[in-house]
């Protein structure tokens, strides 16, 4: 059976900090209080989890121990509606983010198999992938459904 996770976020991001009384603000505590009820599988569940974890990892200046920019928070919901849309069954990414403030995706079979896919905070998703006949690199909007061009790529990977 496939559980529910509660997943709490202690503190609010800095984009909505300063009282918590905008709505902008309300709305984002509550996505993050919520109960993510799904269908999916277990691996799933780990990887938003996971994406979780990086988000609050990375969300002060300097999480890197360098001069690395807080994890956008508008990367971070793209990287999350990409997750809830991945297909079932198929290999996950490892999840992680670049000192720029993205969130980045990544499948790695070999390597000559491999796809990065950086999350932009303007719901860009940038990529590069490569393979034995060659490299690959693109720019595609996200809205509710991960591209065509990108998803059969990703799924080239294994």
């Amino acid at each position: 059976m496939n559980e529910p996770i509660i997943i709490k976020y202690p503190r609010p991001h800095p984009l909505f900090s300063g009282t918590g009384d905008s709505i902008s603000a309300r709305a984002v505590n509550r996505e993050l209080e919520q109960v993510v009820e799904t269908k999916a599988s277990a691996e799933k569940k780990q990887a938003i989890c996971s994406l979780y974890r990086t988000f609050e990892e990375g969300f002060n200046p300097g999480w890197d121990g360098y001069n690395a920019k807080p994890i956008d928070y508008a990367s971070f919901a793209s990287a999350h509606d990409f997750l809830r849309v991945f297909p079932q069954g198929r290999a996950l990414p490892e999840i992680s983010a670049y000192p720029t403030g993205e969130i980045v995706f990544d499948w790695y079979h070999s390597p000559s198999r491999q796809i990065s896919v950086c999350f932009q905070s303007d719901r860009q998703l940038v990529y590069a992938a490569k393979f034995a006949d060659g490299r690959i690199r693109g720019r595609a909007q996200f809205s509710d459904q991960i591209p065509d061009t990108l998803l059969s790529l990703i799924l080239k990977i294994g």
